[in-house]
């Protein structure tokens, strides 16, 4: 099979190699921005920018609240509450 495609490429003229050259390249150039518009689109959503539609609309994160509580007398130590 190797052999066959090698037969094939050297019973081409020069034209029709260069022809040849130029469509693998142009094929290659459909699939590498393909790829890299795909790849563009993944690091958008996983980590996108302030000018990004939606963006705008997410809330803030919660403030966590203290981690030490003082029950009704003072004189109790201070229970930990994790």
């Amino acid at each position: 099979m190797a052999n066959d495609f090698k037969a094939s490429v050297e019973a081409l003229s020069a034209d029709e190699l260069f022809l040849l050259h130029l469509d693998v390249t142009d094929a290659l150039r459909k699939r590498l921005e393909a790829k890299k518009h795909l790849l563009d689109q993944q690091l958008r959503r996983l980590h996108p920018t302030a000018g990004d539609p939606g963006t705008e609309s997410r809330r803030p994160y919660p403030s966590g609240g203290g981690k030490i509580s003082q029950s009704g007398s003072p004189l109790r130590k201070l229970v930990r509450t994790w």
